[in-house]
């Protein structure tokens, strides 16, 4: 799973690894949802839903955040970022194909008859 991706925003709040129920696991898909689409700042519309006021300096975090991530996006989504990951990709995948032919198959279906 890619980082970043509103997959991984919703195990960051609730892992697969403990148990949660159904209601609460609703919820944090939901406030991923809120994430991914319009930022932390949304988090505090819903906090002021709940009866719960935020400060000023959670409203500068928030934006801050907002901003850094729109910042980093943008970076990934540069043609030079791309093909650095096209090569990198292409790097690794040589390279698995070189333990491949040395060590020959070491995990398949009938390998061990």
């Amino acid at each position: 799973m890619k980082r970043g991706t509103a997959c991984c925003g919703l195990w960051g709040i609730c892992p697969k690894t403990k148990f949660a129920g159904a209601n609460v696991v609703k919820l944090c898909a939901a406030l991923t949802c809120l994430r991914f689409n319009n930022g932390l700042k949304s988090y505090s519309r819903v906090l002021e839903a709940m009866g719960m006021l935020c400060g000023t300096y959670t409203a500068l975090a928030c934006s801050e955040q907002d901003r850094l991530r729109i910042v980093e996006a943008d970076r990934k989504s540069t043609e030079k970022s791309k093909k650095g990951r096209k090569r990198r990709r292409r790097v690794r995948k040589g390279l698995e194909d070189d333990i491949k032919a040395t060590e020959g198959t070491v995990y398949g279906p009938g390998i061990a008859d």
